[in-house]
């Protein structure tokens, strides 16, 4: 059943950035939020203060409607008209992957703004839109474009202590720069560290820098996935720091192993896919289960390597298995950097 058109939303259209949008979500409401930029965290964050904001004086009821093709925006439109049973308002939540909006996707959202809503909100996620590419939108009335971009430096550091307080966790003054600094600007690594300190950190009147560092030491052995970026972007001396400072920290080499052989799967795997079985890029991710933020890495890398040389590079892998495996693993580590530099020089043998 149809709802009927209703009066349009008196809000200006405008790029927000992330930072200002807790205070604008509680004045001026918009139809359409479209949230762009590839830092999952914060968009999530930016979902949930713009849902906060909205229920904060009625009951809505979000739905999550992923849009994987031309088709799937007609359910958009059919949610933002249908009633619902047990809400008089809803939150449609829609996730969108692609660098453009395709003319089915421009008409559904344009006749939604036409209807202007006022017991339908949609939050439309797509990390990979730019402003440019919504330039069509810029001017309408009912829509708000946030532009999410990763927090680094004393901005992080801001973001940290406002997560800390808001988790009512008082700390030290220096960890938050601790945690920035240990993160290397990774807000999800950041993000996460602060979910593990709340969880110790119930009964402490205050969290304290001593305690933190026991954290980051528990946590260094994680530190070993920052080599598969490493290899990924062709970035060798970064590679060989990592892999010389887990030598000296004794990390386990099969752990190491499984870095470096899931790197050349996984290369090896979307090159079939894309190539041989003609399967879109994006599709091809969704399909080996690689995150949106990462998938330009695997873009960037597959482009230097033949499926040959990749083959070869997980039989090396093999090899270096069945040599942790005997007693002549003493050069292991070794091997590991030879590895690495055929992997960042695109080369097939350890040789060159």
């Amino acid at each position: 059943m149809e709802k009927p058109p209703s009066a349009a939303l008196n809000t200006a259209s405008m790029l927000i950035k992330y930072q200002a949008l807790a205070p604008h979500s509680h004045t001026k409401k918009a139809a359409l939020y479209v949230l762009i930029g590839d830092e999952p965290c914060l968009a999530h964050e930016a979902a949930k203060s713009i849902t906060d904001a909205y229920e904060k004086n009625d009951a809505f009821e979000r739905k999550i409607i992923d849009i994987n093709t031309a088709n799937d925006w007609s359910s958009v439109l059919l949610e933002a008209n249908s009633y619902s049973l047990f809400h008089e308002k809803s939150l449609l939540d829609l996730r969108y992957d692609k660098k453009s909006i395709d003319v089915k996707g421009k008409k559904a959202l344009q006749t939604y703004l036409e209807q202007s809503h006022a017991d339908c909100v949609v939050v439309l996620r797509a990390p990979s839109l730019t402003s440019k590419t919504l330039s069509w939108l810029s001017n309408h009335p009912h829509v708000s474009v946030i532009q999410i971009s990763p927090l680094t430096g004393k901005n992080l550091i801001d973001w940290l202590k406002n997560k800390f307080h808001a988790l009512a966790i008082n700390v030290e003054p220096q960890v938050p720069a601790l945690i920035e600094q240990y993160s290397q600007s990774n807000m999800l690594a950041a993000a996460q560290m602060v979910e593990k300190i709340s969880l110790v950190a119930l009964d402490k009147k205050t969290f304290t820098v001593s305690e933190l560092m026991e954290q980051l030491s528990y946590e260094s052995n994680f530190q070993i996935y920052q080599l598969a970026d490493a290899c990924l972007k062709a970035d060798l001396p970064k590679a060989l720091l990592i892999i010389r400072k887990h030598k000296k920290q004794q990390t386990a080499p099969t752990l190491v192993l499984w870095v470096l052989a899931q790197e050349a799967r996984q290369c090896l795997q979307l090159k079939q896919l894309t190539e041989q079985n003609a399967m879109r890029f994006h599709d091809a991710c969704q399909k080996l289960k690689i995150w949106s933020s990462r998938s330009a890495l695997y873009a960037s890398s597959i482009k230097r390597f033949s499926p040959a040389c990749l083959t070869r590079l997980l039989s090396h892998c093999h090899q270096l298995d069945l040599q942790i495996r005997s007693t002549a693993n003493a050069q292991i580590w070794l091997e590991f950097e030879r590895w690495a530099v055929s992997f960042c020089a695109a080369t097939s043998h350890p040789n060159g």
